[in-house]
């Protein structure tokens, strides 16, 4: 996870709904930004989350790993979105995905992205 105000205000990212939770209860976007292997975030500590595995019996499973303390989730719902006009125009919420700029990204109230290695 990357902080998106640490990002060029003007760096395209794709904002995406990947498992298709928009319009259900706690589902929304997410944001990904495509970094560059040698600019990830560095940090003394990093912070893991752990959950249950598929069944009761299957040991803990690694959900996700990230630089520094603990934070909630950065997720905006359908309805936040809608009326979006990005600096790629509108975008359609059944494509699941749409890019937009980190500045645009913070205006409608993300506040840190995936990062997804270019």
């Amino acid at each position: 996870m990357v902080d998106l105000n640490t990002l060029p205000p003007d760096m395209i990212i794709t904002a995406s709904d990947p498992k298709g939770t928009h319009g259900t209860k706690g589902g929304g976007y997410s944001v990904e930004v495509p970094l560059d292997p040698s600019k990830l975030p560095q940090t003394k500590q990093t912070t893991a989350l752990l959950g249950p595995g598929q069944t009761p019996d299957d040991p803990p499973v690694l959900w996700t790993i990230f630089p520094g303390d603990p934070f909630g989730a950065s997720i905006v719902s359908t309805h936040e979105l809608s009326p979006i006009q990005t600096t790629k125009g509108g975008f359609d919420t059944s494509s699941g995905s749409f890019q937009l700029t980190v500045q645009e990204a913070l205006d409608h109230g993300f506040k840190y992205g995936k990062v997804a290695l270019k």
